[in-house]
C-alpha cells in the first residue's frame, strides 16, 4: 500500500476532502501577497504540497526533502515536469536563506531524537525572519475519540484502536509507549498518530523559534480543540541559530537520561565529520541535559606538543588553557588512556584546580579511528561522588561512536550512526 493510497486516495470520501483540504490550509498560512524567493518542503512525502506550492508561487525555487528513498523517487517523477523543484534525500543538501519551510504530517511521526534534529535542520534551513508552517493532527480531546470510532471500524486489534489508549488521549493525557520502527539507518518513526501530543510540540518549536500562531483545519474559524488538524504558524527570529533544543523533561533515572541525550546527540550529529563541530556540540548538550555538570568539554592533544593537553569546546567558567601529559585527572587520563573516575578531587593526588567549586570529575580519553589519543572528555561537578561506572559506561560509549570507530566515521557521511556493542564498551571500563 502507498503513501497515496493510505492520504490522497484513501476509500473514505470524508478522509480524501480532509487531505485536500490541509493542502489549501497550508498555502493560507503565507501571507496574500508575499513573493517567496526559495521554499522548503521538509518532509515532502510524495511531492502533492510541493507541486501545488510550485504552481501557487511560480517565481519561486522549490526544494522538497524527503530521506524515504522510495517517496523521493514518487515524488521525482510527480515534480519531473517542474524546472524550479527539485528533491534531495540528504539534509546537507538543504538550501540555506529559505523564506519558507512547510513541515506537514511529520512531527507526529518522529520519535524525541529525530524531532531535535528536525528543529535543528530546519533552524539551519530558514533565514532569520523566514516563516515555518507546520501542520499536525490533533490526537487529543473530542478529535482523538472520534479518529479513535473510525480506526475501531477499520483494524479493531491495531495499536491506535485501543480503547483504553483513546480515552486516555480524548481526555487529554494521551499514551507514551507508541512503539518505533526503523525506516532507514539512523532513521526512527512512530506510525501510528495516536499518543501524539500537538500541545507539546508546540512547546519545542517555541522554545526554538519564540510563539506561535495556531490554527484549526478544516474549519479555521473554530477552537483548535474541535479540528482534526492544527497548524502552527512560526517566525525565526533575528538570532544566531540554535545548536540545540533545550528539554525540561527529561528522565530521572541517570542511565536512561545519558540514552537520551546520546541517542539525540548522534541525531544532530548524523553527517558532521568535522571533529571542532562534533566536540562543540557534545559539551552543549551534555551541560544542557545534566545541570549538575559545571564544567564540560575536551582537551585535545596539541600535534605540536604531543605530550601536552590544550583547551578545546566546551562549557563552563574560564577552563586550565594546557596540561601536561601526567598532571591532575585529565593529564593521568591522557597518560594512561584511560577513564579517570574521581569522586573527590582534592583527594587526589596532582589535582588542578582550575574550577574552585569542583568536587568529583569524571575524564574520558577521546580515541581517532587508529585510536591514536587525540583528546580527553573532562566533565566536573560542584558535588561530591557524583560520577560513577554509568557515567562511564555512557561517556565511553558516546566518545567511542563519535571519535573512534572507523565504521561510524564513514556512515557519518551518509547520516548514519553506530556505537559499540557491550564487549567494546567492557574492554573500555575494565581498567
Amino acid at each position: 500500500m502507498t503513501y497515496a493510497d493510505l492520504t490522497w486516495n484513501d476509500p473514505d470520501p470524508v478522509k480524501r476532502w480532509l487531505q485536500r483540504r490541509r493542502i489549501y490550509d497550508a498555502l493560507a498560512q503565507v501571507p496574500a501577497g508575499s513573493a517567496p524567493r526559495v521554499i522548503v518542503d521538509y518532509g515532502g512525502g510524495d511531492g502533492v504540497l510541493a507541486e501545488q506550492v510550485a504552481q501557487h508561487w511560480p517565481q519561486a525555487d522549490v526544494v522538497v526533502f524527503e530521506p524515504y528513498p522510495e517517496l523521493a523517487e514518487t515524488a521525482r517523477t510527480r515534480l519531473a515536469a517542474l524546472d524550479r523543484v527539485r528533491v534531495v534525500e540528504h539534509e546537507r543538501d538543504l538550501p540555506r536563506d529559505v523564506d519558507v519551510v512547510f513541515c506537514t504530517e511529520v512531527f507526529e511521526h518522529l520519535p524525541d531524537a529525530e524531532t531535535d534534529r528536525a528543529l535543528w535542520e530546519i533552524d539551519r534551513t530558514l533565514r532569520p525572519g523566514g516563516r515555518l508552517i507546520v501542520g499536525v493532527p490533533v490526537e487529543v480531546g473530542v478529535p482523538a475519540l472520534f479518529k479513535g470510532l473510525f480506526r475501531q471500524a477499520r483494524r479493531a486489534d491495531a495499536y491506535d484502536a485501543d480503547w483504553s489508549r483513546i480515552w486516555k488521549a480524548a481526555l487529554g493525557r494521551p499514551c507514551t509507549d507508541r512503539p518505533p520502527e526503523e525506516m532507514g539507518p539512523g532513521r526512527r518513526y512512530h506510525s501510528f498518530h495516536l499518543g501524539f501530543d500537538h500541545r507539546r510540540l508546540r512547546k519545542r518549536l517555541e522554545a526554538a523559534f519564540g510563539p506561535a500562531r495556531i490554527v484549526g483545519s478544516p474549519a479555521a474559524f473554530a477552537p483548535v480543540g474541535i479540528n482534526s488538524e492544527a497548524y502552527l504558524i512560526l517566525t525565526k527570529p533575528e538570532t544566531a541559530p540554535m545548536s540545540h533544543v533545550a528539554r525540561d523533561d527529561r528522565p530521572a533515572d541517570k542511565a536512561a537520561r545519558y540514552d537520551e541525550v546520546i541517542d539525540e546527540i548522534f541525531a544532530v550529529l548524523a553527517g558532521e565529520t568535522n571533529v571542532t563541530a562534533r566536540m562543540a556540540t557534545v559539551a552543549s548538550m551534555l551541560a544542557d541535559a545534566f545541570p549538575d555538570f559545571i564544567w564540560a568539554g575536551f582537551y585535545v592533544v596539541d600535534p605540536d606538543r604531543p605530550r601536552e593537553l590544550v583547551v578545546g569546546p566546551y562549557q563552563g567558567k574560564l577552563g586550565c588553557l594546557r596540561i601536561p601529559f601526567g598532571r591532575g585527572v585529565c593529564g593521568s587520563s591522557a597518560e594512561f588512556r584511560r577513564t579517570e573516575v574521581v569522586e573527590d578531587v582534592h583527594a587526589f593526588a596532582g589535582h588542578i584546580a582550575c574550577d574552585s567549586r569542583s568536587k568529583s570529575e569524571i575524564v574520558v580519553p577521546v580515541f581517532n579511528p587508529a585510536e591514536e589519543l587525540t583528546a580527553v572528555l573532562d566533565i566536573d561537578s560542584a558535588d561530591y561522588g557524583t560520577f560513577d561506572l554509568v557515567d562511564a559506561k555512557a561517556l565511553e560509549r558516546l566518545t567511542w561512536g563519535l571519535f573512534t570507530s572507523s565504521e561510524e566515521a564513514k556512515a557519518a557521511l551518509a547520516g548514519r550512526q553506530k556505537a559499540p556493542g557491550p564487549d567494546d564498551i567492557d574492554q573500555l571500563t575494565d581498567h
